[in-house]
């Protein structure tokens, strides 16, 4: 794969990561947490509601049982909001409550292109709670591949 990939309009993956396996909370049954995943997106500027800008949204391994889910705003890189979800972290960031928020969305987790891609990961066959999906007849990924 060539990277940045562009996940659909505007929204790119920069790094898929690396699988971590010996802790439960890098994973649950629907998503896997990769540390150094990186990702982006257009969405309104905090700064200026009538520009778009450019947020990032990462995935940190800081030695706990849980990664820790990082995003910003370009140019705005030293006000990052953490998370110990990907709703939090962008909660924080956009000063939303977590209801009104999909941080999986947001983290382009729940993207057919990137689960599959994420699947496809080195280790990934050492997880018994995931649930994997056969995207075989997945007309997004058979026009991606």
């Amino acid at each position: 794969l060539k990277f940045p990939l562009k996940v659909c309009s505007k929204s790119y993956v920069y790094c898929f990561g690396k699988v971590i396996t010996d802790r439960p909370g890098f994973h649950s049954q629907r998503y896997i947490y990769p540390v150094g995943y990186k990702s982006s997106i257009q969405m309104p500027s905090l700064k200026n509601q009538n520009k778009k800008a450019t947020w990032y949204s990462e995935i940190l391994d800081c030695g706990g049982q849980y990664p820790v889910f990082r995003v910003w705003q370009e140019g705005y890189e030293n006000d990052c909001s953490d998370g110990n979800t990907p709703t939090s972290a962008w909660a924080q960031a956009l000063k939303k409550k977590e209801s009104c928020l999909s941080g999986p969305d947001l983290f382009l987790l729940s993207s057919p292109i990137v689960r599959y891609c994420i699947q496809k990961l080195p280790e990934m066959n050492s997880f018994s709670e995931y649930k994997y999906e056969n995207f075989d007849e997945n007309t997004t990924i058979k026009k991606f591949l």
